[in-house]
């Protein structure tokens, strides 16, 4: 279990590192890749917000149930 959540873990960093160089990316080149850039700026904000949550309310629940 502790693999599964190391390599979990690992692979959310390079999803979040690769987010962050395709949105400076996008900025850098401009103009014609605007609709691009907007999506790749949203989705790197939503992206650890959902996860942050998603962890947050197994904790609750789990909590909650072994109660």
């Amino acid at each position: 279990m502790k693999n599964i959540k190391r390599v979990l873990a690992i692979l959310t960093i390079v999803i979040i590192l690769g987010l962050y160089i395709a949105t400076l990316t996008l900025a850098i080149l401009g103009k014609p890749y605007e609709d691009m850039f907007t999506a790749s700026l949203i989705v790197t904000i939503a992206f650890p917000t959902m996860l942050y949550i998603i962890i947050w309310l197994r904790k609750v629940l789990s909590d909650h149930i072994n109660k």
